[in-house]
């Protein structure tokens, strides 16, 4: 009886020693808030894989007119990487998002557009102006991600009207980022018949916006993209999105489970 049970116990360990980890153990999905207690509340996700890769963070509603960027970080929050780590902050603004209006609302007009709050490129290191800036700027800084992409919509479509950047994808330079952008733009292409609306790489972003401090100052691959919303369902903007975002994370070889 005795060897019986010693016999079983050495064959369930040495099953335990055989059997691999499972995957799902390793991840971790961490949630938390910025701004807490604040009308300016920011939600964001974490799904870190447990294994090493990029971290990729991605931001959404920085402007309230702009649904798109921020309904598309939503569907983003849920997906899961094989590799490295996704952070998601949805909504930027939301008191903007709930009002559908541009800038945030109860700010100093000088404030409250907050794509225009970050460290102007090229200056002397401003820091960011205005609370919701300088807390979104610390969790940049905490995260350290090695990629950064700011989901916005444009008004018109580009080669409309001068300076119009809908259907765009504006850029913070680097050799690594001008290496992906022709695999995101085909994988966005792919799904656009009509050739007006294929994406094309626009100019760089605005030297206030959250993408070019990132780039500019924390050499982290950033770049914005821009959906138009002339002629463009709501649901083909987030699909927009969405399909530059999964082509990157799969350029990264970082896998994406929606």
């Amino acid at each position: 009886m005795l060897l019986r049970t010693i016999i079983a116990i050495l064959l369930l360990l040495s099953l335990l020693v055989i059997l691999p980890p499972n995957p799902a153990e390793a991840e971790k999905i961490i949630v938390g808030v910025l701004l807490s207690g604040t009308p300016q509340a920011v939600p964001f996700s974490i799904c870190d894989s447990g294994k090493p890769g990029p971290t990729v963070m991605v931001t959404g509603g920085v402007h309230g007119d702009e649904p798109a960027g921020a309904a598309a970080a939503e569907r983003m929050r849920h997906w899961h990487v094989h590799q490295g780590k996704l952070t998601v902050v949805p909504r930027l603004n939301p008191g903007g998002l709930a009002a559908q209006q541009r800038t945030m609302p109860g700010f100093a007009p000088d404030l409250a557009d907050l794509n225009r709050d970050f460290a102007h490129a090229n200056s002397k290191g401003e820091s960011p102006r205005g609370r919701p800036a300088q807390e979104i700027w610390q969790f940049v800084l905490k995260q350290k991600p090695d990629w950064l992409v700011d989901l916005h919509e444009a008004h018109t479509l580009h080669g409309t009207s001068e300076g119009s950047v809908g259907n765009a994808l504006l850029v913070v330079p680097s050799a690594e980022l001008t290496k992906a952008q022709p695999t995101l733009l085909q994988a966005v292409n792919a799904t656009i018949a009509d050739s007006r609306y294929r994406f094309i790489v626009g100019r760089r972003p605005k030297d206030t916006s959250l993408a070019r401090a990132a780039g500019e100052h924390l050499d982290i691959h950033a770049f914005i993209i821009e959906t138009a919303k002339p002629g463009q369902p709501l649901e083909t903007r987030v699909a927009e999105h969405c399909a530059i975002i999964k082509a990157l994370l799969n350029y990264l070889e970082m896998g994406v489970k929606e």
